[in-house]
């Protein structure tokens, strides 16, 4: 009688035990699947944020070749109008000399005429 009482403590604890491990079982169970669940998200959210930062950063690149290119315009555009001016200054300068040139004799034909 005592070796039954005895093993059916044991059986009680063995059970309990084993009850216990299972309780223990399941809450990691249950834990493993929300920390998967979370790492999915974690992936999903970082997979985001990549992309976001791809395409900030092509934005970026297209934004400086746009900027680079409008400054390489305006230069080309500054370098024509000087280049205008000059020749524009040259023109002048020829048109007066022109000018000059054939008004001149009649300056000297009209100072000669008033003497």
């Amino acid at each position: 009688m005592l070796r039954h009482l005895i093993n059916c403590c044991i059986t009680g604890i063995i059970i309990n035990a084993v009850q216990q491990l299972q309780a223990l079982l399941d809450d990691i169970r249950r834990e493993t699947e929300v920390l998967r669940s979370q790492l999915n998200s974690e992936r999903a959210t970082k997979q985001g944020l990549e992309g976001l930062l791809q395409d900030n950063h092509t934005k970026g690149w297209q934004t400086q070749m746009t900027i680079q290119e409008k400054e390489t315009e305006i230069q080309l555009l500054k370098d024509r109008l000087a280049l205008n001016e000059s020749k524009m200054y040259v023109l002048w300068w020829t048109v007066l000399q022109t000018v000059y040139l054939r008004l001149l004799p009649y300056l000297h034909a009209s100072k000669q005429a008033s003497s």
